[in-house]
């Protein structure tokens, strides 16, 4: 079984990001259990029979009954220390009420994990949300004897990893204020729209993503809270959604000015 094939088949994911996030989740482990991850293809253990170990790490001990409770203890006590910031919080993937035989520590205690029902439902395709999962799901057969998976069907969740990949390399990068191209466009009008242009893009995107808290000095707690976390989010958002929104409005003025073969471009600014 390519256990690697079979997740990028089930969950239409790219092999190269699955590959990152194992990864990061190999580095995670390393920290949080002072574990040292080994190569699968070099281990002889009857967990990983029948499994394709090329490219695969292995933690071992990790999950075996004598080491299982203290290593659950590890990452509760870091769950309850640590509070996530910002990046995908590993923590939420590792431990999960779901998918721990049993709810209660061996001292009777619950485990108060804080986690929604079915996280793994959450990461994967929205129409597989909807849908009950008892079990796992099947895996593909070893590339020897039916091939890798390779063609990752697009889904709403590869629609948005892809995009959300292109943001992340391409828009970024990219400065917050109209670049050159775009100031000498909006100067070129009857009249400079740069301020005005630049006006209109911080109104909607205030609109869309508040960075301004609430002047009621008497709001509750929660809703104060809310602004706490709420706000360097809205900020960052806000940020990368005006350079898409600049970028954009370049590319529309570029293909107009070629299609129209004007050089005024007020009736579309």
């Amino acid at each position: 079984m390519d256990l690697i094939a079979s997740l990028c088949h089930n969950y239409h994911a790219s092999e190269e990001r699955l590959k990152e996030m194992m990864d990061k989740s190999h580095k995670a482990i390393e920290d949080v259990f002072g574990m040292k991850a080994l190569s699968a293809s070099e281990c002889k253990t009857e967990n990983l029979d029948k499994i394709d170990t090329d490219g695969l790490m292995y933690f071992k001990g990790l999950i075996d009954m004598e080491c299982f409770q203290s290593n659950l203890e590890k990452m509760e006590k870091l769950c309850s220390s640590n509070s996530s910031e910002g990046k995908l919080d590993f923590k939420s993937i590792l431990i999960n009420n779901d998918y721990i035989p049993c709810a209660e520590n061996l001292s009777g205690d619950s485990t108060n994990l804080g986690h929604s029902k079915r996280v793994f439902e959450i990461l994967a395709s929205p129409t597989k949300t909807i849908k009950n999962m008892p079990t796992i799901p099947s895996s593909p057969l070893s590339p020897a004897t039916s091939g890798s998976v390779k063609i990752v069907q697009m889904t709403p969740v590869t629609s948005a990893m892809t995009t959300a990949k292109w943001l992340h390399e391409v828009i970024s990068s990219l400065p917050e204020k109209p670049s050159s191209k775009l100031q000498q466009f909006l100067s070129s009008c009857d009249r400079d729209l740069t301020n005005a242009v630049t006006e209109r893009v911080s109104i909607v995107l205030e609109a869309i993503f508040p960075t301004k808290s609430s002047a009621d000095g008497g709001g509750s707690l929660s809703h104060n809270c809310a602004n706490v976390f709420g706000i360097p989010w809205a900020e960052a958002r806000k940020m990368e959604a005006s350079k898409l929104y600049y970028r954009v409005l370049e590319a529309i003025c570029r293909a107009e000015l070629q299609n129209s073969n004007v050089n005024n471009l007020t009736p579309l600014l």
